[in-house]
C-alpha cells in the first residue's frame, strides 16, 4: 500500500501500486463521443403521456450537455471549444444559444461535466486526469479548486449533495466526501467508462471497458454483483438506476439497453433502440419509469408501457 496526500485539505488515501491501462486508440471511440445530446433535468425527460414520448434527431454535435438542476441553464462543449480545452457555459438552446461565459483550466480535451444540486459550481473531468470545480455565481474563469488525484483520463464525473463519485481509465473509481475533506480509491482492475449513485446512496454503478456492469457496496468496496450480456467495444457506455433501485439499466454497441435484476443479475428486458448502432448514452427519470436513450443521431423516451413489456 502507498499512503498519498489527496488534494483536498487533511485528507489522506490509502492506494494500491497499479498497472497503468489506457484506451485502445479508436477512432469510434471519438466519433460516437461527440454525437449525443442527453439532458438529466427530470423536467425535461417527461414530454409527453404517450408510449414512445418522443423520437428527434439531433441537428448539433456536443461532446457534453448537461442542464442546471433547475432546468434554466445548460453547460456543453464542443469541437471548437474542446481544441482551446475551455467549457462554454450557455443559457437554453431554446433561447439565443449563445454561451454567456467560457471558462479555461484544463491542459487537454474536456470529457464530463456536471453541476452540484444548488447549480453554484461546475465539475468536469479532462483527458488531463484531472478534476475542476468553477464557480459558476462569479466572474472567475480560472478553476476554484483542482483535484489531481487520477493518474490517466477521467472518463466521468457524478455529484450528489455531499459527494463525487469520479471515474478513470487508471481502473479506479474515487469517492470524495466534501463535508470531512475524505478520499477513498477503490482499484477495480479494468478500465472504468462510466458510474453512478443508486438512489438510496449505498451503491455505485460501473460500466467496464470489458463489457461488464459492477455493482460496489460504497462504505466497504465490496462487489456485491457483476452483470454481463452487452457489448461495450471499446466505447464509453452509460449506465443508469431505475427509479425503485429494483434495476440496472446500460446501452449496447449492438443498439440495445439491457435491464438486469440488481439482486440476482438476471437480465429482464432488452429494448431495442436501433441495430447495430450503439446506445452509449441515457438517463433514467429520478422517480418515474421514464427512460430517455440516444443513439447516433436518434433520440428516444421510452413511457411507462414500453419499460414494463
Amino acid at each position: 500500500m502507498v499512503y498519498e496526500k489527496c488534494c483536498i485539505s487533511g485528507c489522506n488515501t490509502t492506494r494500491e501500486t497499479h498497472r497503468l491501462f489506457r484506451f485502445p486508440r479508436n477512432d469510434n471511440l471519438r466519433n460516437l463521443w461527440m454525437s449525443f445530446i442527453v439532458p438529466t433535468n427530470p423536467q425535461l425527460i417527461v414530454l409527453s403521456k404517450e408510449q414512445l414520448l418522443n423520437k428527434r434527431v439531433c441537428e448539433k454535435h456536443f461532446d457534453i450537455f448537461q442542464f442546471d438542476n433547475e432546468g434554466r441553464r445548460l453547460r456543453y462543449s464542443y469541437p471548437s471549444l474542446l481544441t482551446d480545452n475551455e467549457i462554454a457555459h450557455g443559457v437554453p438552446l431554446t433561447a439565443t444559444g449563445q454561451p454567456i461565459r467560457r471558462y479555461r483550466g484544463h491542459a487537454s480535451t474536456v470529457t464530463c461535466v456536471k453541476f452540484n444540486e444548488e447549480s453554484t459550481m461546475a465539475i468536469s473531468g479532462s483527458v488531463d486526469n484531472t478534476v475542476a470545480f468553477w464557480d459558476t455565481l462569479s466572474r472567475r474563469q480560472e478553476p476554484v479548486q483542482v483535484l489531481k488525484d487520477a493518474k490517466d483520463t477521467i472518463t466521468a464525473v457524478q455529484v450528489t449533495n455531499h459527494e463525487i463519485l469520479t471515474c478513470s481509465v487508471d481502473c479506479h473509481v474515487r469517492l470524495y466526501d466534501i463535508r470531512v475533506g475524505k478520499m477513498t480509491s477503490d482499484y477495480i482492475g479494468q478500465i472504468v467508462t462510466f458510474g453512478s449513485i443508486t438512489h438510496d446512496g449505498q451503491c455505485f454503478v460501473l460500466s467496464c471497458a470489458d463489457s461488464t456492469v459492477k455493482l460496489f457496496d460504497k462504505e466497504s468496496g465490496e462487489l456485491l454483483n457483476t452483470f454481463s450480456g452487452h457489448e461495450s467495444k471499446d466505447l464509453l457506455l452509460e449506465n443508469a438506476v431505475n427509479e425503485k433501485d429494483s434495476h440496472i439499466i446500460s446501452g449496447s454497441a449492438n443498439g440495445e439497453v439491457f435491464y438486469w435484476d440488481l439482486i440476482n443479475s438476471n437480465c429482464t428486458r432488452k429494448l431495442v433502440h436501433c441495430k447495430q448502432k450503439p446506445v452509449v448514452t441515457l438517463s433514467q427519470h429520478p422517480t418515474e419509469s421514464y427512460l430517455l436513450t440516444a443513439c447516433e443521431d436518434e433520440v428516444k423516451l421510452w413511457g411507462t408501457k414500453a419499460l414494463e413489456e
